[in-house]
């Protein structure tokens, strides 16, 4: 026989003896269960009349309470009655559920019979003591509370005594029961377990004959892999039977030949491998030398770009320096000959001087422009945060700002809370505000520019809205980079090279605010950047040397 077979057998046995044993002791809880079902169906009314009637009697005493209290003794009198008569039904109730339990469980029904007509008598002896001390508060107070002491009280209490007992009495029944039905259920659990232990021990001993067997050939498995593992190809367990383990056995000597040849088969793999390992070795040590001179010539390049762009830097700023100083008197100059010209009445020397004046400034607001750029990158620029009235700065940006617009048949309004309140540098603010509110008139046909602010989670938010021709979509997100000018036939004379947005970025952000954009081709932008209302928690910094920044415009 087969192993498979014998452990079928061996735990189909156990299995049908199992199921047996379970039968049985599901059919003795199952009528255990419904005797104490039946026990409990006769004895909960009985129960829940103990209860209806303990309420009963807790109304009573709030009802005398209430007619001693001062209310309408008439709607008392009319109340106590009613309840009179629903004690009366649950006392007759619980009489007859007891009679009924005397015809088929006599045990302790007569003690429990008679505790129910001295429950009934109580209940009559309170409401009579009840209806007395009502009687009488009319006329006495102090005898209805005597009457409620001496005599409402004690009938109450009585009552109370006896349904406790009668309660007692119906647990005590269950409990009985419940204790006589589980020594029933223990017994044939007994009985149950015994024949199911003899039955165990005469399979255990089938098994241990049958784990004897199983282990003398899987020990001989045990050895033949051991020799396999220790290079003793030629192992083999030549197993004689048709079990399981024959057939394992069987299939253990056929592993042994195809491992056999497959080692030889990796041995010769094996050398080949080595030698293939070998020349990429030395091809990756001849590209890592490769690239290691790469990564030499990219960090000298590094360092090349790294000093060409200090020496832009230098350049730029000593080119803005020594570019505006001969502006400035350029500027001078012209404004002294449009003066000695506007004497004269010329026409036409008043407009070429007037196109140079404004060339000029273009010239000297593109050189303030890198200095400022400069001075940013390089960090020597200083804010002077305080607390500032942003009100207050908002109207010296419109009023530097209005000649501008008036210029162009513009609008410029602003709408901030006189209260309300930042922690910025206000120069600086005021160079934001102007570089957002001369682009939005420069950029602005029709309508105007407005300002307004509001406080946002502890951030001023300031938005700068034209009306004006607005800014493409693919254009928004670089329009805070450098040189970004938005291309437009109907401005395409505002002058300036890119910096102003980027600048006005940078200076939003030393001062820990953030800026935004939101533009619609054709129907105008707004600019929102938000400042601290307070001044941020963080350790001192030391402060670089300080370089005046021009407003732009």
């Amino acid at each position: 026989m087969k192993l498979r077979s014998k452990l079928a057998l061996g735990f189909g046995s156990v299995l049908i003896v199992c199921l047996a044993a379970s039968y049985l002791l599901t059919e003795t809880l199952s009528r255990s269960s419904a005797e104490f079902v039946r026990v409990a169906r006769e004895s909960m009314p009985t129960y829940a009349n103990l209860l209806r009637i303990k309420d009963c009697h807790e109304r009573l005493g709030g009802l005398v309470r209430q007619g001693l209290s001062g209310a309408d003794p008439l709607w008392t009198m009319r109340r106590l009655d009613t309840l009179k008569a629903e004690m009366d039904l649950l006392h007759e109730g619980t009489g007859k559920l007891l009679e009924a339990m005397a015809g088929y469980d006599p045990m302790d029904v007569g003690e429990m019979q008679r505790m129910a007509q001295d429950l009934q008598a109580a209940g009559h002896e309170a409401l009579a003591q009840g209806q007395r001390a009502i009687d009488a508060v009319r006329t006495d107070a102090d005898e209805a509370n005597r009457i409620y002491s001496d005599g409402f009280r004690p009938a109450q209490e009585r009552a109370a005594r006896i349904i406790e007992g009668l309660e007692a009495q119906v647990a005590r029944r269950l409990t009985f029961q419940a204790e006589r039905l589980r020594g029933m259920a223990q017994s044939r659990a007994r009985l149950v377990g015994t024949v199911v232990l003899l039955i165990l021990l005469l399979l255990m001993v089938e098994a241990l004959s049958l784990g004897r067997y199983v282990t003398r050939r899987i020990e001989r498995l045990r050895e033949g892999a051991n020799r396999l593992a220790d290079g003793d190809l030629a192992a083999r367990v030549k197993m004689k039977g048709k079990d399981e383990l024959a057939e394992l056995g069987a299939t253990f000597d056929r592993m042994a030949e195809v491992v056999e040849g497959q080692t030889r088969t990796l041995a010769t793999n094996s050398e080949r491998l080595e030698k293939e390992v070998a020349d990429r070795t030395r091809q990756l040590a001849e590209k890592a030398a490769e690239l290691e001179s790469k990564n030499q010539a990219l960090a000298r390049a590094n360092e090349e770009l790294l000093s060409l762009d200090a020496m832009k830097d230098e350049f730029v700023s000593v080119a803005s320096h020594e570019l505006r100083t001969p502006l400035m008197a350029m500027q001078g100059a012209l404004s002294l000959l449009a003066e000695s010209v506007a004497k004269q009445e010329t026409g036409e020397a008043q407009e070429f001087i007037a196109l140079c004046h404004r060339n000029t400034n273009r010239l000297i607001a593109l050189v303030e422009e890198l200095l400022d750029l400069g001075s940013l990158d390089s960090g020597r620029v200083r804010m002077r945060p305080r607390t500032m009235r942003l009100a207050e700065v908002v109207g010296d940006v419109v009023q530097s700002l209005r000649v501008m617009a008036q210029e162009r048949a513009l609008e410029l309004t602003a709408d901030v809370p006189a209260d309300l309140v930042a922690w910025a540098d206000a120069d600086r603010t005021a160079q934001v505000l102007t570089n957002l509110v001369s682009n939005g008139l420069k950029f602005t046909r029709e309508g105007g520019v407005r300002i307004t602010a509001r406080e946002v989670e502890g951030f001023v938010e300031i938005c700068v809205a034209d009306t004006g021709v607005g800014i493409l979509a693919e254009v928004q997100p670089i329009i805070f980079d450098r040189f970004i000018q938005v291309h437009d036939p109907a401005t395409r004379n505002a002058g300036g090279v890119g910096l102003g947005l980027a600048i006005t970025k940078m200076l939003v952000e030393r001062q820990g605010g953030e800026i935004s954009v939101e533009s619609t081709p054709g129907r105008g932008s707004t600019f929102r950047f938000t400042l601290p209302r307070r001044p941020a928690e963080r350790p001192r910094e030391a402060a670089p040397a300080e370089e005046p920044v021009a407003h732009l415009n």
